[in-house]
């Protein structure tokens, strides 16, 4: 009679020398190494807001052959992820929204089974920051006038002198490229940028010429230091809602002093 030695409970019957064993099964995959959730909302420079998480994770060490990977988000199967490439061990998540905390799990499968969730990873999707954001579109504009010299308008101020109020509407366009972190701007269509530094933005842009007497008129660069107050994410534009800062103008028409003016404004998107 031949002997039968147990093995495992469960698994393949091998014959060898008389022998009849019943070989250990691998089972299922164990459970994939600890996640790494990174969250980012914005490409470089931040043009267009582009919010996703890119998971991670590393194979299991120990049970059976894995044959793909299945990525959990907040306890569910993650909407159209599907199986993944057990040689993948990534997946870029675009289905995200700002503002809001995911939690993510990975799940290995095989031929014998799923193994147990991994542990928990957790991406927070925040808004980026507000030096990133575009001054773009139209704003409604404060001005106050805090000193002037020899001016007879100025930015559409009859007659400023300091202390003076009024209002216009201004038009900022941004003119983003690969070279820059952040996007500069132009100013209602006018030669010359402003750049971002951070929160401000700083620039001269050419402005329209001064009318001298006789109908002269005259080159008036126009010096901007602007400073981000807010931004709104508006569609995919991460933009500036409100600034706050100093404007000064200075030109000189023939035969007389320079003409300077410096204002204090404040704007609001439209």
């Amino acid at each position: 009679m031949p002997i039968v030695v147990a093995v495992a409970v469960t698994g393949a019957l091998v014959v060898a020398g008389g022998l009849v064993l019943l070989a250990r099964s691998p089972g299922p995959p164990g459970a994939p190494g600890t996640p790494r959730a990174t969250a980012t909302t914005c490409g470089d420079p931040c043009s267009e807001i582009r919010p996703r998480v890119e998971v991670t994770w590393t194979a299991p060490s120990d049970g059976g052959e894995v044959t793909g990977y299945r990525v959990q988000r907040d306890g569910e199967p993650l909407p159209g992820a599907g199986a993944i490439d057990p040689a993948s061990l990534v997946l870029i998540d675009d289905s995200v929204e700002l503002g809001r905390t995911y939690t993510y799990r990975v799940i290995a499968f095989g031929e014998e089974g799923s193994s147990p969730p991994s542990s928990e990873a957790i991406a927070e999707i925040g808004l980026p920051a507000a030096g990133l954001a575009q001054l773009d579109g139209v704003y409604d504009v404060r001005l106050k006038v805090r000193s002037a010299r020899s001016l007879a308008a100025m930015l559409g101020i009859d007659q400023p002198v300091a202390g003076k109020r009024d209002t216009d509407q201004w038009t900022f366009a941004s003119t983003c490229s690969p070279q820059d972190a952040a996007c500069p701007t132009t100013w209602e269509a006018q030669d010359g940028v402003l750049r971002p530094d951070e929160r401000r933005w700083r620039g001269s842009i050419s402005g329209p010429d001064a009318r001298c007497g006789g109908g002269t008129k005259v080159p008036a660069p126009i010096a901007f230091d602007l400073r981000t107050v807010d931004a709104a994410a508006e569609g995919t534009i991460w933009r500036v809602r409100s600034f706050t800062g100093m404007v000064s103008i200075r030109f000189v028409c023939p035969g007389f002093g320079p003409s300077t003016g410096t204002l204090e404004v404040t704007g609001v998107s439209g």
